[in-house]
C-alpha cells in the first residue's frame, strides 16, 4: 500500500481516538478506501473553492494512500492536475487516478452533483460563502466569490474530519455525522438570517507568531491567502522532522530537515501584504529585554508553561489555539479586562514535577532527590550537553526498546530527545499510573482547523469585529456533528494566583500601553 514515510505518526494519531484499534486492520481498511475529491471549474475559478480544494488535498495526501482528484468537467482539469502533483509532493507514493472508479466517499466542491455506486458510499459538499462554513449531505453547497479563506479552509477540515467519522465509524464512540451546516467563523455559531459584512482584508500591523508547527502551519495557510498586510514575526527554534509532516499542512517531502522558521517564510513567499521576519529561537530567547512592545501575539505553542511565558511577556492582544483528544479550542485575550488572560487557562493545579523529574522518569532514571542519576539529568539539561552513544544504550536498556530507535538523537541535546521522542511520542511512551501510553498526537484536521481560527482571530481583530466583551474561550470537538452553542466567557483565576492580579504586572502592563497615564510603581 502506498503510505507516506510517516504514516506510523498518523497511525499514532488515529489509535488514540479509535476502539479496539489494531494496525493491521487498520491498514487493511485503509486500503479498501478510494477517497475522491472532486472539483468544478467554477469552484476551480473562485478563490474561495480554489483554497477549499487545495487543503482538502493537503489533508487527505496525509493520510489516505488512495486519492482520485476528479475534474467535474473540461474547465477544472488543469486545478485537478495540480491538486495531484500537491498530493504527490505530500506523499511521492501515493495512488491517484481522475474518476469516480472505486471511489468509496468523496467530497465534492462546486455546483456539480454527482453519485457513487459503491455500497454504502457517501458524497459529502463542501464549500462557504465568505465568512460561513457550509456543508451538506444531500446538496451542493457552491462556493463564494469573495478573497476570504477561513471558511474556505474550515470547510476542508470539517469534510475531511466527517469522512474520518465514516470511514472509522465502528470504531468511534458517540460519532455523529453533520447534517446540513451553515456556520459563521464571525460568530462562532450557526448562522442566523443576518448576512457577513463584506470581506476587507486588514492592516494586522506588527504581529508575533510563538510556534510554527502543526497549529501554525494552519495559520500559515490562512494568513498567505488572507490578503491581510502587515509584518509577520515568526519564532520557532526547531526543523521540522520527517514525522512532523503527518500533520504539517504546509509542508511537503522537499522541506524536511528545514528550520521551521525558514519554511515559513518561503511558503508567504508569495502573500502579497505579508512581510515574514523569521527568529529561530524560542519565545523567551525572543522576547528578551522584557519591555518590548507586542501589539498582538498568535500563540501556537505546545505547553503550559510556553504559554504562561508568554503571557508573562505582556502581550497587548493574546489569540490561542490547542488541540486536545478529538477537540480544537481557540481563546482571545485581553491582559486588562475582567477575563481570563492566557496564564489564567493553564494554570497548574497542585504540585507539579520539576523537568529534571519529568525527563529522569520518563527515561527509567531515578528521581529521588541527590541519586547520581537524577543529579545527572539535571546537569545535562542544565549544559545542553549532547546525549552521546553510550548515554543512549543505558536509555535503551532501561525502557526495553532498540537501540537503533534512539540513534537519530546522538550527538543531540537531552531535552531535544524528550521533546521529539517521549513528548512528541517519536519512540518513547510516558509513563501513566503505572502503565506506558503514548503522547496525544492529534489528527491534521484538527491542527489545521485550530490554525485557521487562530489566523481568523487576528483578521477579525484587527478589522475591528472582535472586541473585549466577546466570549473568551470557543471549542469543538470534530469527531461529532457541530454543536449549538460554541463559545464561553471565562473569568480570571478565582484564587488570585495569577499574574493579571498581580499589583507589579498590571503596573508593567500599563507602562508598555499607556504610558501617559500610568507609571511602574518604584522598588
Amino acid at each position: 500500500m502506498a503510505v507516506a514515510d510517516y504514516f506510523q505518526r498518523a497511525a499514532m494519531a488515529a489509535s488514540q481516538v479509535l476502539q479496539d484499534f489494531d494496525y493491521d486492520g487498520f491498514i487493511r481498511l485503509l486500503n479498501r478506501h478510494r477517497i475522491g475529491l472532486m472539483i468544478d471549474s467554477g469552484a476551480a475559478k473562485s478563490l474561495e473553492g480554489a483554497a477549499t480544494a487545495d487543503l482538502a488535498v493537503r489533508l487527505l495526501a496525509r493520510f489516505y494512500p488512495k486519492l482520485a482528484i476528479i475534474p467535474a468537467d473540461s474547465g477544472a482539469k488543469p486545478e485537478a492536475e495540480m491538486l495531484r502533483q500537491l498530493a504527490l509532493g505530500i506523499n511521492p507514493a501515493i495512488s491517484t487516478t481522475d474518476t469516480l472508479d472505486g471511489v468509496t466517499h468523496c467530497l465534492v466542491i462546486g455546483t456539480s452533483r454527482t453519485t457513487l455506486k459503491r455500497k454504502g458510499a457517501r458524497i459529502i459538499y463542501i464549500g462557504s460563502s465568505n465568512w460561513v462554513v457550509k456543508l451538506s449531505m444531500k446538496t451542493p453547497v457552491g462556493c463564494g466569490v469573495t478573497k476570504n479563506p477561513f471558511a474556505a479552509g474550515a470547510a476542508a477540515c470539517l469534510g475531511v474530519a466527517n469522512l474520518f467519522r465514516i470511514v472509522f465509524a465502528k470504531q468511534l464512540v458517540n460519532a455523529s455525522l453533520d447534517g446540513d451546516v451553515a456556520f459563521s467563523l464571525l460568530t462562532l455559531d450557526r448562522v442566523t438570517s443576518k448576512k457577513s459584512p463584506a470581506y476587507k482584508a486588514p492592516d494586522v500591523g506588527r504581529v508575533f507568531l510563538a510556534g510554527a508547527g502543526a497549529i501554525g502551519s494552519g495559520t500559515l495557510w490562512a494568513l498567505g491567502r488572507s490578503g491581510a498586510r502587515g509584518v509577520l514575526n515568526i519564532i520557532d527554534p526547531q526543523r521540522l522532522e520527517l514525522s512532523n509532516m503527518q500533520r504539517y499542512v504546509m509542508a511537503i517531502m522537499d522541506d524536511v530537515e528545514k528550520f521551521k522558521t525558514a519554511l515559513a517564510a518561503k511558503w508567504l513567499s508569495g502573500a502579497n501584504g505579508i512581510t515574514v521576519s523569521p527568529h529561530t529561537m524560542t519565545w523567551d530567547e525572543f522576547s528578551y529585554p522584557s519591555d518590548w512592545r507586542f501589539e498582538r501575539v498568535l500563540v501556537a505553542l505546545d505547553s503550559a508553561e510556553a504559554r504562561i511565558g508568554v503571557q508573562a511577556s505582556l502581550p497587548k492582544w493574546v489569540a490561542n489555539a490547542y488541540t486536545l483528544n478529538s477537540g480544537i479550542g481557540v481563546s482571545r485575550h485581553h491582559f486588562s479586562n475582567n477575563s481570563a488572560c492566557l496564564a489564567c487557562l493553564y494554570l497548574p493545579a497542585g504540585v507539579v514535577p520539576s523537568e529534571d523529574v519529568l525527563v529522569a522518569s520518563a527515561l527509567g532514571f531515578q528521581t529521588t532527590a541527590q541519586h547520581p542519576e537524577i543529579m545527572e539529568i539535571r546537569r545535562r539539561l542544565d549544559r545542553g550537553e549532547p546525549c552521546e552513544r553510550a548515554f543512549l544504550e543505558r536509555i535503551a536498556a532501561k525502557k526495553g526498546i532498540s537501540f537503533e530507535k534512539l540513534l537519530p538523537f546522538e550527538n543531540h541535546p537531552l531535552r531535544d530527545l524528550y521533546q521529539q521522542g517521549v513528548c512528541g511520542g517519536q519512540i518513547i511512551g510516558i509513563d501513566v499510573d503505572g502503565r506506558e501510553t503514548r503522547a496525544e498526537v492529534p489528527m491534521a484536521f484538527q491542527s489545521a482547523m485550530a490554525g485557521i481560527l487562530l489566523a481568523a482571530e487576528l483578521v477579525l481583530d484587527a478589522s475591528g469585529a472582535r472586541d473585549a466583551t466577546f466570549p473568551a474561550v470557543t471549542r469543538y470537538d470534530l469527531h461529532r456533528a457541530l454543536p449549538e452553542i460554541h463559545s464561553v466567557h471565562r473569568r480570571k483565576d478565582k484564587d488570585g494566583r495569577c499574574l493579571c492580579q498581580d499589583p507589579d504586572y498590571i503596573a508593567a502592563y500599563h507602562e508598555k500601553y499607556a504610558p501617559v497615564t500610568a507609571r511602574r510603581r518604584s522598588p
